[in-house]
């Protein structure tokens, strides 16, 4: 059981974040009710989630190298033999892949 309510008050700024939450995820996570309670608080979590939200500017060889690497660390043959086809597709050096 939660030791903070996961009832917030009805504020707008609340029933914004909601419908955001929900047409994002697909429900409102708990994280947003239990900040809810707290204006400042709840800004301060949004400006950081949508700060993370564009972490997404990664190179491109760089994230088919991870990928590749992940593949090889629990040993899925299916997956490096895609992450090689994929690497083809892509016109990636095989040296690079």
């Amino acid at each position: 059981m939660a030791r903070i309510s996961l009832t917030p008050p009805d504020t707008l700024l609340n029933r914004i974040g909601s419908w955001y939450s929900r047409r994002t995820y697909g429900k409102v996570l708990d994280p947003g009710l239990a900040v809810g309670h707290n204006a400042r608080v709840l800004l301060t979590y949004v400006r950081q989630e949508r700060g993370a939200a564009r972490w997404n500017k990664l190179d491109p060889g760089l994230k088919h190298l991870a990928v590749m690497a992940s593949a090889a660390r629990i040993g899925c043959s299916w997956c490096m033999d895609f992450g090689h086809w994929e690497a083809d597709a892509a016109c990636a050096v095989p040296s690079q892949a």
